[in-house]
This record gives C-alpha cells, sequence and structure tokens, in this order.
C-alpha cells in the first residue's frame, strides 16, 4: 500500500476464541518458501481451512475479513460442521449477477 507511513510489517494468521480472547492457533507469514517441508499455499482458502482445522466437527461459527469469504470456503467448512458468517466481496467471479445489482430492487 503506497500510502502506508511504514511500507513494511508483519502478517499473522490467528484464530481466537471470543469468549474468553484464547488464541488457539498463531502462525507467522513469512512468505513464499522453497520447495521441501514448509512450502504451504498462502490462498486465503487454504490459510482458513488449515487453521480451523482442530476445530473441524464442533459446530462452531467462523466470522472472518472478507479477503477470506469465499462460496467454495463456505461449502467446504460447512461440509466440516462450521457455519461461516462475513461479507463478500462484490467482485468476486462466483458471486451471480442478479446479487451484485442492488440499485432498484426491492427490499425483503
Amino acid at each position: 500500500m503506497l500510502k502506508k507511513p511504514s511500507k513494511y510489517g508483519i502478517k499473522i494468521f490467528s484464530l481466537v476464541d471470543e469468549l474468553d480472547f484464547t488464541q488457539v492457533i498463531l502462525e507467522v507469514y513469512v512468505g513464499c518458501q522453497p520447495e521441501g517441508h514448509y512450502k504451504v499455499s498462502n490462498s486465503a482458502g487454504n490459510i482458513v481451512n488449515w487453521v480451523m482445522k482442530p476445530l473441524y466437527k464442533s459446530g462452531r461459527n467462523l466470522t472472518p475479513d472478507n479477503w477470506y469469504t469465499s462460496c467454495r470456503l463456505a461449502k467446504d467448512l460447512l461440509s466440516e460442521k462450521i457455519t461461516i458468517v462475513g461479507t463478500i466481496r462484490k467482485g468476486k467471479r462466483q458471486i451471480p449477477a442478479e446479487f451484485k445489482i442492488c440499485k432498484g430492487k426491492e427490499t425483503h
């Protein structure tokens, strides 16, 4: 981001329990890794699935940032008994065109 005062930072992926604010998982993003044991995918869906794996089949709900939210992720998590609530970016390809048009629509 060009207008940020500092061009450097640390990205941390964290899963936090909202009842007592304890961190369940904390993963520091270290960029693209060379081939081998530590090579992992940094796509949004893979990150969420990896972080949520300890909670599969628990019936919990996940509320992610809009960068992580997608229809495919919702289906993947639902198959593992995890529900998801979040906003989704209007520009994502999997969103049907009729859902993107809001002007002139009747409110239900």
